[in-house]
């Protein structure tokens, strides 16, 4: 060979190794990315943040990973982003059908009694025709556990409580009937850890245990436990 090319081929050679040590991106990654994207367009981040969180944070540790060439633990961590994923998809829908479910019982239970009235006026078509609007649902409060006697008012106190629409475990803690301070609500998802995965999501309908007879530390560690975690707080 003429000493002229040997600088050429050596050069060449380089190369092909330098493409030839090039490492692709595993499929994992893709297969991550898409199973969040999932997640999110299935609301996960309204009904299942903790998980979609997890998961997200599992991609961006891969993504590192990949960047320092760790390929090996890249690829776990991205199976792990896929699992939770696929989880926070799951737990959103359901939830979303488990609420979308609790609304339609609860328009066919405020539209009987409208059909039974109308019904009952075309029935005796010499009296007035009124169709009334059903009055806006209330929370119940139930199982009275102690009364408060005031001046003027009385406040019963209650040992369980039905969440209604729009409300959140600091607005209940804030009752007067449950603890009349927000930053009690800790007791409240202490008492339903059983149905209550994240304090931050909690569904119409749901019954929920008033603890009660709370000791001064007990109460002091509720509050420190509220300030601490951030939720519900301006």
């Amino acid at each position: 060979m003429s000493l002229s090319f040997r600088p050429i081929v050596v050069l060449l050679c380089a190369v092909g190794l330098m493409a030839g040590c090039a490492t692709s991106p595993p499929i994992e990654l893709p297969i991550a990315r898409q199973a969040i994207d999932s997640a999110r367009n299935e609301g996960a981040q309204s009904y299942a943040p903790t998980e979609l969180n997890q998961a997200i944070s599992a991609l961006e540790q891969a993504e590192r990973l990949l960047d320092n060439g760790q390929q090996d633990q890249a690829v776990l961590s991205l199976q792990n982003a896929t699992q939770l994923a696929i989880s926070a998809k799951s737990s959103a829908r359901t939830q979303r059908e488990t609420q979308r479910q609790y609304q339609q019982q609860c328009e066919a239970l405020t539209a009987q009694p409208r059909l039974d009235t109308l019904k009952a006026q075309l029935e005796h078509p010499q009296e007035k025709l009124v169709v009334q609007a059903p009055a806006p649902p209330q929370p119940a409060e139930t199982t009275v556990a102690t009364t408060t006697n005031n001046v003027s008012t009385k406040t019963v106190l209650v040992s369980e409580y039905r969440v209604g629409t729009g409300e959140n475990l600091y607005a209940i803690a804030a009752r007067p009937m449950i603890y009349g301070e927000g930053l009690l609500w800790p007791l409240i998802y202490r008492a339903n850890r059983d149905q209550i995965k994240d304090p931050q999501q909690i569904f119409p309908g749901q019954t929920l245990s008033i603890p009660r007879n709370h000791s001064a530390e007990e109460l002091e560690s509720a509050r420190e436990t509220a300030r601490q975690s951030g939720i519900f707080l301006p």
